[in-house]
């Protein structure tokens, strides 16, 4: 996802990250986001900067355990390359890293079944959508966004399947539309 609730993150589906182990989640959010997001911004590893880092980190490493760190961190770097399609993300990244425009920044949704005054059930979802024009960077700490979040606006409504129908049969016509022009 690019632009939306943060200036850059990884989507995972609900049903899919049930079947992830906790590792793999924390290599996917502190790994890969952040090589990913390098790629985008145009940086280039370095093998002294990696060097540096490590080496301020752990001032005793070994110089074949920091010689296999730059290794290791490169090879993923290409895997992140090689698994993103980085000049298209790069054209989405900047887009939305560049426009005043607000930029969708929650999406949520409750299901639940109405119960009618005849005494049918009805199913619907509350359906709440909110833009903002700064959306939170993920090298933020977490508390420093809240104070320099904007919302732009915000909407909940209540729908049915047929609404959803519509709705995506809008967004459908929006997507065809693009791809014309």
């Amino acid at each position: 996802m690019v632009g939306c609730i943060k200036n850059l993150d990884i989507f995972i589906d609900e049903a899919v990250e049930e079947t992830l182990q906790e590792d793999v989640l924390n290599v996917i959010q502190e790994e890969i986001l952040y090589l990913l997001l390098g790629l985008l911004e145009g940086e280039k590893i370095e093998e002294s900067d990696i060097k540096d880092a490590v080496s301020d980190i752990d001032h005793d490493i070994s110089k074949e355990k920091l010689q296999e760190m730059v290794t290791s961190i490169r090879n993923k770097n290409e895997l992140v390359k090689d698994a993103f399609d980085i000049g298209k993300l790069a054209v989405r990244y900047n887009l939305k890293k560049e426009t005043v425009n607000a930029k969708l920044s929650e999406f949520g949704y409750d299901i639940y079944t109405a119960k009618l005054l005849d005494g049918e059930k009805a199913e619907c979802a509350i359906i709440s959508l909110s833009s903002k024009k700064k959306l939170r960077n993920m090298n933020e700490p977490s508390l420093n966004f809240l104070k320099n979040e904007e919302i732009k606006g915000e909407v909940s409504f209540l729908c049915d399947k047929g609404d959803l129908d519509l709705l995506i049969h809008h967004l459908e016509t929006i997507r065809r539309k693009m791809d014309e022009y």
